[in-house]
This record gives structure tokens, sequence and C-alpha cells, in this order.
């Protein structure tokens, strides 16, 4: 058993299946979390709560990319509890609206950008036109965060969703995703492919390459190293 670790050595060595002195303990808690609690806790901050619990904590931050495009646009505007996503392509385009729901503390769909064959051919060509960039300014950011957390926890980001998770839940919803999958399997195959983004290039030992296009045996050594440089 190893002797007495920090967090975020217990979360790093955890991962890597090395020894631990006990498992990460972290529950998940959101923002609605508070507000069903009694006592002191509903006007709690969320990291008040992991420290009085003595969380491993576990911290998401801001992706450290941005999207780019130029022949299709995004468009987002709340009036109230209601949000709605404009997606427009040269070929048309089509609408996401989601209700804010206080118990919850969430943004829930109430209408799916695709409902047709031809709302997943749109939506293939906006994510086409789709290009993922480093954001400078936000790695700065993250990194920033990162220091704060300091050895109390683990930094985390991400690029969004798996293009089925994204496809399910705010895309198409439970229902149709089925159907539509049925039906147009073609169609969703591009779209899924769309939304991989096979444009991400990575540099590899004095060349660029498709970061999708390499094996995991390469990929995750390119992982690593953006990790250990923090």
């Amino acid at each position: 058993m190893r002797e007495a670790m920090t967090s975020k050595e217990r979360w790093l060595a955890a991962a890597r299946m090395e020894p631990v002195d006990r498992l990460p303990f972290w529950p998940k808690l959101d923002a609605a979390y508070p507000r069903a609690q009694s006592g002191r806790f509903p006007d709690a901050a969320i990291d008040a709560i992991h420290d009085w619990i003595g969380s491993d904590k576990h911290v998401w931050v801001t992706p450290c990319v941005r999207e780019v495009r130029v022949q299709t646009s995004l468009e987002v505007s709340t009036q109230g509890k209601v949000r709605r996503t404009a997606y427009r392509t040269p070929h048309g385009e089509t609408e996401m609206i989601t209700r804010f729901d206080e118990a919850s503390q969430a943004w829930h769909p109430t209408r799916f950008p695709v409902r047709t064959r031809a709302e997943i051919r749109l939506m293939t060509a906006y994510f086409e036109d789709t290009e993922v960039v480093l954001d400078r300014k936000l790695l700065e950011r993250a990194r920033a965060r990162m220091a704060e957390v300091g050895q109390d926890g683990i930094v985390c980001s991400s690029i969004g969703e798996s293009p089925l998770m994204r496809w399910v839940e705010w895309i198409a919803g439970v229902e149709n995703a089925h159907l539509l999958l049925a039906d147009y399997p073609d169609e969703v195959e591009a779209l899924f492919e769309a939304m991989t983004h096979p444009d991400l290039m990575i540099r590899v030992t004095g060349y660029s390459a498709y970061f999708r296009s390499l094996s995991r045996e390469y990929r995750q050594p390119i992982v690593d190293r953006i990790l250990a440089q923090g």
C-alpha cells in the first residue's frame, strides 16, 4: 500500500493502474444537488460541499478549442427559460429548442434539429463545414484553473460528446434517433462521419497527420504528452 497521496496523485495513479493508498472518491454533484438538500447545503457552492465531504476533486474546465465555419453558421438566442439554436447552411436551416428546468438546473430539448431525412443532410453539411482549432486564450484559462486546483484534484477537458450520444441526446432524440437510423442508415452514418472532425491534424515527429487516421498505439503517447505538458 502506498503512503498518503494527494488527490491528484491518487487520480493519476488509479488511471494508470498503479498502486494507490485508497480508491479515489468523487461524488458527481451537479447544480441541482444543493437545492435538494436541507440545513446549510442549499446555499453552498459545489466546491464547498466537496471540501466538506473530502472528495478527490474531478474538475471540468472549458474545452481549449473552438469551432470555425465558412459556409454555415450557428446562432443561439435565449428568452427567459427558452433557448433557440439555429443551424444555417447554404441548403437551408433547422432549429433546436431547449427549455430550462429549475428542478434539474439543466436545459432539456423540446424540439430536435433533425426530424426528417432532409434535416439529416442539413446537419451533415453543417458538421462538414466545421473545423476545430486550438484557442490559446481558452488554453491559458484552463492552465490557470489547473494551477488553482493544484494537488486537490485532477483537471479534465474534452471537445464534446461522441457522435452517437450527441445524436440521441441533442440532435434527434431517443425515439427518432432509432427510427431514422433504421430508415436512413447511410445518411446517419455520413452525419456521424462528419461529426468526428476528420480535419483535426497534429504534428508527429516531423510531419503532419490526421489524428483520427492514427492507430490507438500512436494516439495515446500524443495524449499523454499533452497532459504531461500541463
